[in-house]
Parts: structure tokens; C-alpha cells; sequence
């Protein structure tokens, strides 16, 4: 499996752009997957300045609606026949408590959503895209994760507790284990690895990708991530993003080699 990430909030390289938020492009059985497109621009700057051939990815995953994880498909050429694979709730109403006390729509655009409702293959449960690729259902939860206090949604007019019913992670399944690639991890990686042993059983998790919304946790909550990652016996972490630098950082000085901090076009082949 290759991965190339074409958006995060790290970047080190002159030519390339870096934002709050999160695209991976995922290489595996002759496909090309692209997971999630960031918020603006900066997925199709990247794509171009990575020499990648957007018209050759075969389709896209999305992780959950936030802005930061599908902002950038509206920059992106769509035609009729690309195929979008999400939860059916990704139009979910999202939003954030804003600097007033009032709340900030941060969702899926929804003049985007409504025009190109034709490209959207809909799940609500474990979905099999082909051979080796699944898409995970919602996740969920065998313990409290609040990630953010901060996130809402809109139901029936009213705000609640954001519980993300959109959120999936995506699976790829290889000879040499199991490959989890997450957005935001709003559940809580620990009930994603959870959520995964229960669908897969046995199988042997190889890597960990993606973000895993850290940013705002303490350390007691870090340690107990990191000893829970340690016992899973995870051969790769590969993290940036809503991690957090701070996060990042405790996780390298515990997992060692083992963790791989995301920067904008990174290509890992595992």
C-alpha cells in the first residue's frame, strides 16, 4: 500500500501548501483512492505540484462531513461518474460554539452536497467498496471519548453534543495484516481500534493512519492512547493533523520508530 498525503496542517516543503485539515491519496490493487480533500484549494494546488493525475484516482472516500475534510471538493474537476462514498448522514448539521457564544456552520458545503447528490454512494453500515476495501459504518463506542466540547449539532433546531453519526474509518485489507485510515477520530482511536476488532476479529492490525483529535488532551489522556497503541502491537502510526503537535510529540517519545509524523506530500509505502 502507498499513501501520499496531500493535505495537513504540517508542510516542509516550499512548493507545497498546508492548512487545518486532512487528504490522503491511497494506492493499493491497482486503485487509487482519495480519502477526504481538505478545505480549500490547497488539495488541487498539491495535486499538481506532486505531478498526480487527478483524473486517475477512481474514486473518493470521506471520512465524515467537517469543512476541513471536504471543503476542497468543490476545487476539484468532478464529472457525473466519479463516485463519492460516505455515510449517509454526511449532511449531518455540524456546528461549533463561535467566538460570541453563537454557533458556526462547519459542515459539508451544501450547495456542493445538493448539486452533486448524484455522485454520493450512501452507508450506514459496514460496506465492502471491492475486494480488500471496506468503509466501516459508524462507529461504535465501547468508552467515553469527548474530543471536543466545543462541536454541536443542529437537530430539530436544537444543539446537542456533537456524537458524529457520519464519521467512518476506512479498512484495507493486505496478506501482511489490516490498515485503519481515519479523518478525525472524533470517537476516540481507542474505540476505533475497538470498532475494528469487533468487525475484523483476529486479524492482524498492521498501520494506523490519519488524525486522531488529540490536540486538546491532557496528558493522562495521552499515556493512556499511547499504552493502548503499545499493547495493540501496531507495526505503523502515521499521524498528523487534529493530533496535535504537543500530542505528536509525547506519542513519539513513547512509540519510537514506530510513529510517523504526517507532513503535506509524504508518501509512505508499507
Amino acid at each position: 500500500m502507498k499513501v501520499t498525503f496531500l493535505v495537513d496542517n504540517y508542510v516542509d516543503r516550499a512548493s507545497l501548501i498546508a492548512e487545518h485539515g486532512f487528504s490522503a491519496l491511497v494506492e493499493i490493487f491497482g486503485k487509487k483512492i482519495l480519502f477526504d480533500a481538505g478545505q480549500t484549494d490547497a488539495v488541487l494546488k498539491n495535486i499538481a505540484n506532486l505531478s498526480i493525475d487527478f483524473q486517475s484516482i477512481d474514486y473518493i472516500v470521506l471520512s465524515h462531513g467537517h469543512y476541513d475534510h471536504t471543503g476542497g471538493l468543490k476545487y476539484l474537476s468532478l464529472n457525473d461518474k466519479v463516485k463519492i462514498y460516505s455515510h449517509i448522514e454526511i449532511g449531518a448539521d455540524h456546528f461549533r460554539v463561535s467566538p460570541n457564544n453563537g454557533y458556526d456552520y462547519i459542515g459539508i458545503d451544501k450547495d456542493f452536497y445538493n448539486r452533486h447528490m448524484e455522485n454520493f454512494i450512501f452507508n450506514d453500515k459496514m460496506l465492502e467498496i471491492e475486494k480488500g476495501v471496506f468503509l466501516s459504518g459508524q462507529v461504535e463506542r465501547f468508552e467515553e471519548f469527548d474530543s471536543d466540547k466545543n462541536l454541536f449539532l443542529i437537530v430539530d433546531g436544537k444543539p446537542q453534543k456533537d456524537y458524529f453519526p457520519d464519521e467512518q474509518y476506512l479498512v484495507i485489507c493486505e496478506n501482511d495484516g489490516y490498515n485503519i485510515i481515519t479523518g478525525c477520530s472524533h470517537a476516540g482511536i481507542v474505540n476505533i481500534i475497538h470498532d475494528f476488532r469487533r468487525k475484523f476479529k483476529d486479524a492482524r492490525l498492521k498501520s494506523v493512519i490519519g488524525g486522531f483529535h488529540l490536540f486538546r488532551s491532557g496528558e493522562k489522556e495521552l499515556r493512556y492512547v499511547s499504552d493502548f497503541l503499545i499493547k495493540n502491537d501496531i507495526r505503523y502510526i502515521i499521524t498528523g493533523h487534529c493530533t496535535g503537535i504537543d500530542a505528536i510529540s509525547f506519542l513519539k517519545n513513547k512509540l519510537g520508530e514506530r510513529l510517523i509524523p504526517i507532513k503535506v506530500g509524504l508518501t509512505i509505502e508499507i
